[in-house]
């Protein structure tokens, strides 16, 4: 219990998160490293890439990619969609007509999230934006899924009271006559 982490400790090896895919599997082979650091062109961790990911990768054994790529829009009813997080997000003003700004922060519905949450959301956390609720539906860790978009009519807000609310008859006693 309180034994000390240090003799488990390993130096990190750090590379380039613009080093091709071809280039690192050799180097992770040949240092028999499990997993690589990766760094932004500022030094920042911009994550973490272990041999399993990078082989799945290169093979395309990844199911859950896999699955998701089939089917990058389901429409549940007419103000419902289900779309896959990954889907580029001009793709997504495309297919429903919406009008999601565009910027160079983010390119996916996704980092649309990311941005706008200012954290990494949970599943069932849900963000309003304009008059629509996007809601994560599927997460995996820091990797958004799925994101189930509502459209709310206008009217579903605005509806006017259908009928005024029932009065009393006059019972007061208190009357002269």
């Amino acid at each position: 219990p309180d034994t000390p982490i240090q003799p488990w400790v390993k130096p990190a090896r750090f590379i380039s998160e613009m080093t091709p895919l071809n280039e690192l599997l050799p180097l992770m082979q040949r240092s028999q490293l499990e997993m690589v650091m990766v760094v932004d062109e500022f030094g920042g961790t911009a994550g973490l890439v272990t041999l399993k990911d990078l082989i799945a990768e290169i093979i395309g054994d990844h199911p859950e990619l896999e699955n998701s790529e089939e089917v990058a829009l389901q429409m549940l009813d007419e103000q419902t969609f289900l779309v896959q997080a990954q889907v580029n997000l001009e793709e997504v003003n495309e297919m429903l007509g919406l009008d999601f700004p565009l910027t160079d922060e983010y390119q996916t519905l996704s980092g649309f999230l990311l941005y706008h949450f200012q954290k990494i959301p949970h599943q069932g956390e849900t963000l309003q934006y304009q008059n629509l609720d996007l809601t994560v539906v599927s997460a995996q860790g820091p990797r958004l899924h799925q994101i189930r978009i509502h459209r709310h009519d206008p009217q579903e807000e605005d509806e006017p009271e259908t009928s005024p609310p029932p009065t009393e008859p006059d019972t007061d006693t208190d009357t002269l006559e």
